[in-house]
């Protein structure tokens, strides 16, 4: 080579060095590894000493390039690595699971300081592994971090669902409703957040929908049988401030909430719907109850206000209050209809009494002209029978009526004390059975409706029963017996005192006018009371 050509080729070899040299300087600030640039300048002075300043150019700039590519090397992969972890933070902060993320970066880390073979130099830094591992992760990081968000949007939804689920809850405790009600639920939030965790974001999308289906319907079914049961409490209390018993229905709501905190629904419901049926029912009777007690009650209060004695129904209607309180509602229902029945026959009983005593004294007008002492006695009977009907006391009213009854029988007339001649009770007697039909029981005159009001034998159509006709029949016997007996001691003291008596009127002793039985005077008296 001519010293010219070789003086240029030196001078271009200094160039090329001197500009490597300025790269090296101008990156080393930077922390990149420039060894391998290093050693290329080195080996372009060796060129150039050895008279190779062609060669010397050559390995001066591949030296530049070199030590300008590790710089970007290096920064790539620092830069890489600190993205890297800034997603990292960001993953871990959203929830997402970062081992794969730690992986990478301690092992970019780890390249960063590591050499590997390349244009044949075997400590060349390993930068661009470095880099390569670091944009992996960041690719890894942008690829998970939307699915990761819809299906964490998706498994919040369904965590949402539950707690609105719990939420809805009145009845049973959080805690218990979520572990008997929620349970498949709550498993299967749980299995969510697992596949979440792991980056099976599919599968935890899958779970999450699977949980919020589930509370869908179990907020559903439960707000159905919730609502069903509120419905049935609701009216129970209802009819329970009302006065109502409601006892059986409280006891099966019970077990309806016995059921729902289980998660029985099914069974829930159905009992709810049970405690609905039972709870019409008792409605239904205790509304019939409370309009049977007020009639029963203004019964009682209209025949009160009459001034009849009601002790009697009152009584039967307390008791009936008090079955009503127990929840006997039938045998209430039965007591309330005998309380009315009983106030209501009060005024039937006292008109059907008291026209029966007026009866009776027509009927002891009649046999006082016979037997003044009887009818005398019966009097005094009936004025006290007319007493203890005005107080309401029935029964005794009703004894004092069949002793009068019995004084106002027919009686054996006595056997006349001379020539066979009948007295004036049986003249009397058998004036009144030749006027109109007689009782078949007592030989009384009949009423028009044909009832005796002397025994108080019903008329033959009204067909009594046997053993009622039996207990009149042997009242009237045992009492024919009695009148007999009293009969034959009058007889006796009347034939004494037939000498010394001359015959005159029945009811004052007068002196009679013909054949009459009364005289003229007392005849008077009678038809103007009869009138």
């Amino acid at each position: 080579m001519s010293p010219l050509f070789g003086g240029r080729g030196r001078d271009e070899a200094e160039t090329a060095l001197r500009s490597c040299d300025d790269a090296l300087a101008a990156l080393e600030p930077g922390g990149a590894d420039l060894g391998a640039a290093r050693r290329l300048r080195d080996r372009a002075r060796e060129a150039l000493d050895a008279r190779d300043p062609r060669g010397a150019v050559e390995a001066a700039r591949k030296a530049e390039a070199v030590a300008k590519l590790l710089a970007r090397l290096h920064g790539a992969a620092s830069q890489g690595i600190v993205r890297l972890r800034i997603e990292r933070g960001r993953m871990a902060k959203l929830g997402m699971g970062v081992e794969d993320a730690d992986a990478l970066i301690q092992e970019a880390a780890a390249w960063m300081g590591r050499s590997m073979e390349r244009d044949g130099d075997p400590d060349f830094p390993a930068y661009g592994k470095a880099a390569e591992l670091a944009l992996e992760g960041l690719r890894l990081a942008a690829a998970r971090v939307p699915r990761y968000k819809a299906a964490a949007a998706v498994v919040a939804d369904a965590e949402q669902a539950v707690r609105e689920t719990v939420a809805s809850n009145r009845f049973v405790a959080p805690e218990a409703f979520r572990f008997f009600v929620l349970r498949p639920a709550a498993d299967a939030l749980e299995a969510s957040y697992a596949k979440l965790r792991a980056n099976a974001y599919e599968e935890a999308g899958e779970l999450a929908r699977s949980t919020l289906e589930r509370a869908g319907q179990i907020r559903q079914t439960y707000g159905r049988v919730t609502e069903a049961y509120q419905g049935v409490a609701a009216a129970a209390q209802a009819l329970r401030d009302e006065g109502a018993t409601v006892v059986e229905v409280d006891d099966l709501l019970a077990v309806c909430r016995s059921a729902l905190e289980r998660g029985k629904f099914e069974d829930a419901a159905e009992v709810a719907a049970q405690a609905g049926r039972r709870l019409e029912e008792i409605h239904e009777a205790f509304r019939s109850l409370v309009l049977k007690e007020r009639t029963a009650r203004e019964a009682i209060a209209e025949v009160e206000q009459w001034g009849f004695d009601v002790r009697e129904p009152r009584g039967i209607l307390k008791s009936a209050r008090s079955l009503m309180g127990s929840g006997r509602y039938e045998e209430a229902g039965n007591l309330l209809d005998e309380a009315r029945t009983a106030a209501q026959g009060l005024r039937d009983t006292h008109r059907t009494t008291a026209e029966r005593i007026a009866e009776m004294r027509r009927s002891v007008a009649a046999v006082r002209l016979a037997n003044p002492a009887a009818a005398a006695e019966a009097e005094a009977l009936l004025a006290k029978a007319e007493g203890l009907l005005d107080e309401g006391r029935y029964r005794q009213c009703e004894e004092d009526l069949q002793l009068a009854s019995l004084l106002l029988v027919s009686p054996v007339a006595p056997a006349p004390p001379t020539g066979g001649a009948r007295g004036g009770l049986g003249e009397f007697v058998d004036a009144v059975r030749a006027a109109g039909p007689a009782c078949p029981t007592c030989g009384g005159p009949l009423a028009e409706d044909g009832s005796c009001p002397t025994c108080g034998a019903p008329a033959e159509s009204e067909n009594p029963e046997p053993e009622e006709v039996d207990m009149i029949q042997r009242a009237v016997d045992e009492a024919r017996a009695v009148i007999e007996e009293i009969a034959r001691d009058e007889a006796a003291s009347a034939a004494e005192e037939a000498e010394a008596r001359v015959q005159g009127c029945a009811m004052c002793g007068g002196p009679l006018d013909g054949e009459d039985v009364l005289c003229a005077r007392c005849q008077s008296i009678v038809k103007g009371r009869a009138a």
